[in-house]
C-alpha cells in the first residue's frame, strides 16, 4: 500500500519542511496551507494520515475534523494533529475528536518520522479492524 499523508497547515514553511522530510522517508505527500477545500482532496488523494495543525485561523482542525466525520471521510483515514499547542489541550482534542494522536511541532525530523510511522502502523491496525 502506498502510504499517503495528507497535511493541511496554513504555514507554506511547515508544509515544505514537512513534505520534504516525510517524501524523503517514502510518504506520498500532499499539502494544504487552507482546510478549504479537504472534502475533494480526502476523497480524491486518499490519506492514510492527515497531518492536521489544529490553530489553523478561522477554523480550528477540531472542527475540520468534525466536519471529515459528518462527510463519513473519517472512516477512511486517521487524523493526527500536528501542533504547538500545549500537551493537555491537545490530548483533550485528540479524545474529544478520535484522533490517534498528536505531534508536537518542535519535535526533531528524526521524532516527527517515527512519531508518523507509529500513526502509520495504528492506522493500518484501525484498518485492518474494520
Amino acid at each position: 500500500m502506498e502510504k499517503r499523508i495528507l497535511i493541511v497547515d496554513d504555514s507554506m514553511f511547515v508544509t515544505n519542511m514537512v513534505t520534504k522530510i516525510l517524501e524523503g522517508h517514502g510518504y506520498k505527500v500532499m499539502a494544504m496551507q487552507s482546510p478549504f477545500g479537504i472534502i475533494k482532496a480526502v476523497r480524491e488523494f486518499r490519506p492514510g494520515l492527515v497531518l492536521m495543525d489544529y490553530n489553523i485561523p478561522g477554523l480550528k482542525g477540531d472542527h475540520i475534523v468534525e466536519i471529515l466525520q459528518k462527510k463519513d471521510l473519517d472512516a477512511d483515514h486517521g487524523t493526527v494533529f500536528y501542533s504547538a499547542s500545549e500537551d493537555r489541550i491537545m490530548a483533550e482534542v485528540v479524545k474529544k475528536t478520535g484522533a490517534l494522536g498528536f505531534i508536537r511541532k518542535d519535535t526533531q525530523p528524526e521524532g516527527l518520522v517515527s512519531e508518523v510511522e507509529r500513526f502509520w502502523k495504528m492506522y493500518e491496525e484501525k484498518s485492518l479492524a474494520a
